[in-house]
């Protein structure tokens, strides 16, 4: 990384990257070491390693996300000319099983509602990381014994719009926090383009990942309800077989 970096986007950006390699890295020797023959104290272990390293490279995606789309090089302005179809019901259904042993050890249902495939046109990688936000947020929200619900389908109309909706069983915001959470948003900027670093970014983030890809976020949440989450895209045309596609990470 070089040290001449004046651009606080592009610095976080370089650091982000510094910090995913190793921490994939780390990912992979834990995946190899919970394929052998262990105690269940050790499998315990093992586990612990995989969700808190999983937890920490959501957030290094989430910063880097965050840079790329301050300094411009993902959206409209970016890399649209390098967008793909996306099955938005397949990346539902990875997100399900990538999350399947955090949900396990909170004692939380994440469940996937989606009965055919639903398309639309973007950065696969963002999309995938606005997915994971929602997901991460809605199950730190969700008491155990509560449950994640994420339904995704096809609204139809003029223009058709795909439809991804996260409900969770959560504690719910009420208005002061709902409030708080507008304002949150608006500081993104009108452009979507979050204006501040951090750790947990959360919705701004989604936010400005869905809107440079033409669509819309809205939050529904009341005290002791639980919180929904919408979020609505351009449909596209139905996806190949390999659209929803992750790079991998």
């Amino acid at each position: 990384m070089t040290d001449d970096t004046d651009d606080p986007a592009e610095l976080i950006g370089e650091v982000g990257h510094e910090l995913r390699s190793p921490l994939t890295s780390v990912l992979g020797y834990a995946q190899l070491l919970g394929a052998q023959e262990l105690t269940e104290e050790q499998r315990r272990c093992v586990e612990a390693i995989e969700r808190g390293g999983r937890r920490l490279l959501r957030t290094v995606n989430e910063l880097l996300v965050s840079a790329e789309l301050s300094v411009g090089k993902a959206g409209p302005a970016g890399r649209r000319d390098g967008w793909k179809q996306v099955d938005l019901t397949e990346q539902a259904r990875r997100c399900r099983d990538e999350f399947a042993p955090a949900s396990r050890a909170a004692g939380v249902s994440l469940t996937v509602t989606a009965s055919e495939p639903v398309p639309v046109s973007g950065e696969p990688e963002l999309l995938a990381q606005a997915l994971e936000s929602l997901l991460s947020q809605a199950m730190r929200a969700t008491p155990r014994g509560g449950t994640v619900s994420v339904r995704v389908g096809l609204r139809e109309g003029a223009p058709r719009e795909a439809v991804v909706e996260v409900v969770d069983t959560g504690a719910g915001l009420g208005p002061e926090e709902l409030g708080l959470l507008d304002e949150r948003l608006r500081r993104a900027g009108s452009d979507g383009v979050p204006r501040a670093f951090g750790v947990g970014l959360g919705l701004p983030v989604v936010r400005a990942v869905v809107e440079v890809h033409g669509g819309a976020l809205d939050v529904d949440s009341a005290p002791g309800e639980g919180t929904r989450v919408t979020v609505t895209l351009p449909a596209g045309s139905p996806p190949s077989s390999s659209a929803g596609a992750r790079p991998a990470r």
